[in-house]
């Protein structure tokens, strides 16, 4: 095994996190009691979304997954908290990144 290309394999796939957890972190800081769940479309989110529920950063009771035949079908956040405490720990261990994107949206 070639730890070099693993370690570059975990560091691609946690790139690919951090603009999913920043949208669902955003949703939640909007949502409103009175909303209705929201369909998530965008394929490539779904696909992070799934892996990130599957790798326990995610609390399911957020969202509403859809499935028939094995396949999702749809995918839903309710508004709940969207993250567990391995998703906090996470965001906690890249607090600058997630710093930075906050900095941005707060002065667009």
């Amino acid at each position: 095994m070639d730890y070099k290309k693993e370690l570059k394999k975990i560091g691609k796939g946690r790139k690919r996190y951090r603009p999913v957890l920043t949208m669902l972190a955003r949703m939640h800081e909007r949502w409103l009691p009175s909303d209705e769940p929201v369909e998530l479309i965008n394929r490539e989110d779904v696909l992070v979304i799934l892996e990130l529920i599957d790798i326990g950063y995610l609390d399911t009771d957020a969202l509403i997954v859809r499935t028939r035949f094995e396949d999702v079908v749809s995918l839903k956040y309710t508004g709940g908290y969207p993250f567990t405490d391995g998703g906090d720990e996470f965001i906690r261990r890249n607090r600058n990144f997630f710093e930075k994107v906050a900095d941005r949206f707060r002065r667009s």
